[in-house]
């Protein structure tokens, strides 16, 4: 049971045992029995069994305004402040300190009952409305329908730099760009980084990424190249990423990653990144020059709470797809796969940032189902920090026939089934609920179609978790979903599906790609 569930129903016991108890009163008074013999033993057992309670229920209430469940701040801290008087008022009547009459006694009874009537409440419609946030349904409006200064104004707001060289804290931030050609044949993945992987602000370099998939013959060609914080320029004021020359944009990005870039200094401890790359001092050559169009309004996958900080207080790694679905043309070349043209290409452009790369953490993105084409998807299975406590979460957004389906509470995230194994073929299953419908599906991909990427920091170090255990990236455009509809009243079935087209990411540190490959 969800600890705000086991907090209401402490209350509603305490309401109960109140009822009770001025019930037992009022009979002492029509029966004229002697009230002093029911105070002795009902008010003792109040004491020794709420008394305790209540310590608790301050500790329990701290909790749920801390971890970011319940707002606003004031019915805590009045809560608290009440509860801790009517601990000591019960804890000097019990042992006999007080000369206070029965009047008195009655009050402070009945003032417990009061606040533990409003207690109940507060967090029992608290509990009603985090049932109905994410269950809440809206219609997701048409973007070539809006204003092109409004549409323009809340991309920019979505794709708003995050980063602060100013502060010297850890900090990672993304920019992606994926694709997938309209036969499913071809896909690329781009994605420009900048990050701090230290508290010294002088340790912030940058790196591009650019990965290029044929999903046809499970090859990919890869090229990466870092790079330092004299060539990185972000703008503050506007969406617009320049690493030295390579640019991304609200309009689009163009860039080249050459042959023998800086992306490897060729000693030993990169050797194992460039044999799993299966490349030698990086001798891809990667070439973009793209444009976008949004299709969709920003797509929020957590709730909006974790976006009002620079740094997410709760999970390491927070995003955002400022363009859920997009439109893609230009072109794409590589001394491997040669030119290729970018007409009609469907995909998105993301954006994430945080204070690390948190381990077991699965994504995956569907940018169109077949037949369905404004349909999309995101879910992820995450981690987040209730204090020195760590919680699963499986949160999940869906636009389904112009509507959006949030299902990305902490109350709802945490209820979720979320289960994924390893093979030849990679198999994520998911089952997650509301009041309007019950969701499950499945994502997978071939093991052969994933490329694995150890996370390195500036200094091409590999990142390693406090196990000294090497975390890994591995990530597929070739993945496969299937989500299963179930209407609640009507048990209408609808089945969607979306066939070698999905995006699939993993970022782990329990195994390399290699031992993957033995599973």
């Amino acid at each position: 049971m969800h600890f705000r569930k086991q907090i209401s129903t402490l209350y509603l016991i305490e309401v109960i045992f109140n009822v009770a108890f001025f019930i037992l009163c009022g009979l002492a008074d029509l029966k004229n029995f002697s009230r002093t013999e029911i105070f002795d033993y009902s008010y003792k057992i109040s004491v020794i069994d709420f008394s305790s309670f209540s310590i608790l229920r301050v500790g329990l209430l701290s909790v749920v305004y801390l971890c970011g469940i319940s707002r606003p701040l004031w019915p805590t801290i009045l809560l608290s402040v009440v509860t801790l008087i009517l601990v000591i008022s019960k804890a000097v009547f019990f042992f006999g300190f007080s000369p206070i009459n029965f009047f008195f006694k009655d009050i402070i009874i009945v003032t417990n009952f009061i606040f533990a009537i409003f207690e109940w409440y507060v967090v029992h419609v608290a509990n009603r409305r985090a049932h109905r946030k994410e269950e809440h349904t809206k219609f997701v409006p048409n973007v070539s329908e809006m204003d092109p200064q409004e549409k323009k104004k809340l991309i920019e707001s979505s794709n708003k730099c995050r980063f602060n060289n100013k502060k010297s804290k850890r900090f990672y931030e993304n920019y992606t760009l994926r694709a997938t050609s309209p036969d499913s044949k071809f896909a690329t993945w781009i994605n420009y980084h900048f990050f701090n992987p230290s508290k010294d602000k002088n340790s912030i370099s940058a790196e591009i990424f650019a990965i290029i998939f044929d999903l046809e013959n499970d090859e990919k060609t890869v090229a990466r190249q870092f790079f330092r914080q004299d060539q990185l320029n972000i703008s503050q004021e506007k969406f617009d990423i320049s690493i030295q020359g390579n640019k991304m944009s609200s309009n689009g990005a163009y860039g080249k990653i050459e042959e023998n870039g800086e992306a490897f200094d060729g000693s030993s401890d990169n050797e194992p990144l460039i044999n799993e790359f299966n490349i030698e001092n990086n001798q891809n050559e990667i070439t973009w020059d793209i444009s976008f169009t949004s299709t969709q309004v920003p797509l929020l996958l957590y709730e909006e709470e974790h976006y009002a900080r620079s740094v997410p207080k709760q999970l390491k790694m927070i995003s955002i797809c400022p363009s859920p679905r997009c439109d893609f043309g230009g072109s794409l070349s590589s001394n491997y796969f040669g030119e290729l043209e970018i007409d009609g290409w469907i995909g998105s452009q993301s954006h994430s940032w945080g204070s690390g790369y948190p381990t077991d953490r699965f994504f995956g993105q569907v940018c169109q189902f077949d037949s369905r084409e404004k349909n999309t998807l995101e879910i992820v299975s995450t981690t987040i920090e209730l204090g020195c406590l760590t919680k699963k979460l499986f949160l999940m957004v869906l636009r389904y026939e112009e509507k959006e389906i949030k299902l990305n509470s902490v109350y709802r995230g945490s209820h979720a089934k979320s289960e994924i194994t390893f093979g030849n073929v990679f198999n994520w299953r998911f089952q997650t609920e509301s009041n309007v419908a019950s969701f499950e599906g499945l994502l997978s991909a071939p093991r052969d179609s994933f490329i694995t990427i150890p996370l390195l920091n500036n200094t091409n170090k590999k990142n390693k978790n406090s196990n000294n255990t090497t975390r890994h990236l591995l990530l597929t455009q070739k993945a496969t979903c299937t989500l299963k509809i179930v209407e609640r009243g009507t048990e209408k079935v609808d089945i969607i599906k979306a066939n070698e087209k999905c995006f699939f990411e993993i970022i782990t540190d329990e195994f390399s790609f290699n031992e993957i490959e033995e599973i």
